[in-house]
């Protein structure tokens, strides 16, 4: 993999729409080093990270070579557009992609339609099947962070471009920690994106950092946990538990 925690900037990364890479200066810190990747679902707010256009979710998910469909099915509402960022990378079975996700959002009440960032993982030589897509975040898990008190508020003396991450709530989940298993040996697009959901009234964010792949297993390990179940594809799969995400509704 190359520049897993973004400190080259965006080198080796292929992007769509709103997307660089940000020093802490911008409001939000990263999860370590100096710089994160952060993409926004409008780049025509004082939020934009670049101020390039976002693009349509059918455009996001031909970028990653997702079916067509699957960012509307992989959430609760009908995707409309947003940002993404890619690199192909080589991984074998038992592998695991662990990185650090950040969620932001300026949308306030809970809403059916939350905007929602996600990782997507397609094997690279058959795009569109046994796609994989996980949302890191939405406007439900930021309500719930920010019930639950560990929701993050940007920096105050940050830039004025993310005053829409200010008020009156604390806007981002904060950093967590997220890992995908490979079950199978190959090449894979991984790509991370952010998408507005039902509307395009509100702002939301995905911060990224931090990436790793593990070693490659021992056969006779990887066997056990294939035993076990934890090797299978998942057509789609979402995050349940209340995340440190930034999530729109």
């Amino acid at each position: 993999m190359t520049n897993p925690d973004f400190e080259s900037g965006l080198t080796g990364w292929t992007t769509l729409g709103d997307v660089s890479a940000q020093p802490g200066s911008y409001g939000i810190q990263p999860a370590s080093g100096t710089l994160q990747a952060a993409m926004t679902t409008d780049n025509n707010t004082l939020a934009s990270v670049t101020h390039l256009a976002v693009a349509s979710a059918s455009s996001i998910e031909q970028f990653l070579g997702l079916t067509p469909g699957s960012l509307t099915g992989a959430g609760n509402g009908t995707a409309i557009d947003g940002s993404a960022f890619k690199q192909t990378i080589s991984a074998q079975a038992g592998q695991t992609l662990t990185f650090s996700y950040d969620f932001a959002t300026d949308e306030r009440k809970p809403d059916p339609n939350n905007d929602f960032g996600f990782l997507s993982v397609v094997p690279a030589a058959s795009t569109g099947n046994q796609a994989n897509v996980s949302t890191l975040g939405s406007g439900q898990s930021w309500l719930s962070a920010v019930n639950a008190g560990t929701a993050v508020p940007v920096t105050l003396a940050s830039p004025a471009q993310l005053s829409e991450f200010r008020n009156p709530d604390p806007a981002t989940t904060g950093y967590h920690s997220f890992s995908y298993t490979f079950g199978a040996s190959g090449n894979f697009v991984v790509g991370f994106g952010v998408v507005d959901v039902g509307d395009n009234l509100a702002t939301s964010g995905l911060m990224v950092d931090n990436l790793s792949l593990s070693a490659v297993p021992e056969p006779k390990n990887w066997a056990l946990l294939a035993g076990l179940g934890l090797g299978t594809w998942a057509a789609v799969r979402r995050l349940r538990k209340p995340l440190n995400f930034f999530q729109a509704t």
